[in-house]
């Protein structure tokens, strides 16, 4: 009777010790099949993260949305661009690659403006708020002003084409849109009325709305029609730079003095 019982106490010992060891695993197994499936989807979402495309900087100044296109325009804008800049738009080769030059009004190449200020060759102010070191410019201390201009072929693939500029009034400097050979918009500009630049050599920002050519290729030009002594030119010359085509335009309140869309 005693071995039965005793028998009996040993199994009941071992049922319980397997009830608890199962009990046991069954309980954590939730627990490790979450924190897997957590490792798996980390890996997962890892494996599937993909670094954003290198975008071109745009420089931060007063921004105007007001005229913005609503929804997407870009009918023939490239795949995963946020900006796109007229071929050596910023003039950062330090020369006029891809520019065509008429005259010497411009000279043979853009103006280091670092190098300039280092050297005071300005007038009044130094060169201020451009970004990037080079500007297309008939800007010279050391020969009479002459006419000229400088001009680009490009596609419009954006409604607005942005650039900065300082110029006073005059109806001898502006910036046209040629559209197989004819010019379809003049625009003329005064950046010693922006606030805050009151003097040449402080660069504004200004945009030129290209809606209706999208899509065409057209021509870009600069043109300086001064003639002036080194010693008189000091509110005659013009300079501009970092042209690129955006969504929305980029400008300075009040730049444009007259603006012309030929035919309308």
């Amino acid at each position: 009777m005693a071995l039965v019982l005793v028998a009996l106490v040993i199994v009941a010992v071992v049922g319980v010790t397997l009830y608890l060891r199962s009990s046991h695993t069954n309980k954590n197994k939730p627990v490790q099949q979450q924190a897997d499936n957590a490792t798996k989807k980390q890996n997962l979402t890892s494996q599937n993260q993909q670094s954003p495309p290198a975008n071109i900087p745009i420089p931060s100044l007063p921004v105007s949305k007001s005229n913005a296109v609503s929804g997407n325009a870009s009918y023939c804008r490239p795949k995963n661009a946020t900006s796109i800049w007229v071929g050596n738009g910023n003039f950062s080769t330090g020369t006029y690659y891809a520019w065509y030059l008429q005259g010497s009004g411009f000279g043979v190449a853009p103006l280091n403006l670092s190098q300039a200020n280092l050297e005071g060759l300005y007038y009044g102010n130094p060169w201020a708020g451009y970004y990037g070191n080079y500007a297309a410019t008939t800007y010279s201390q050391l020969r009479p002003m002459s006419p000229g201009s400088i001009s680009s072929a490009f596609v419009v693939v954006e409604p607005y084409l942005n650039f900065q500029i300082t110029s006073p009034p005059s109806r001898n400097l502006y910036v046209e849109i040629l559209y197989s050979g004819n010019p379809v918009i003049v625009n003329h500009y005064d950046t010693l009325t922006v606030p805050g630049a009151n003097t040449l050599g402080e660069f504004s920002f200004a945009s030129i709305n290209m809606t209706s050519f999208m899509c065409k290729s057209v021509t870009l030009r600069i043109v300086s029609n001064v003639t002036y002594t080194s010693s008189s030119q000091q509110s005659q010359f013009i300079a501009v730079g970092n042209f690129f085509q955006s969504i929305y335009p980029y400008y300075t309140y009040g730049v444009t003095v007259n603006g012309n869309v030929l035919g309308s």
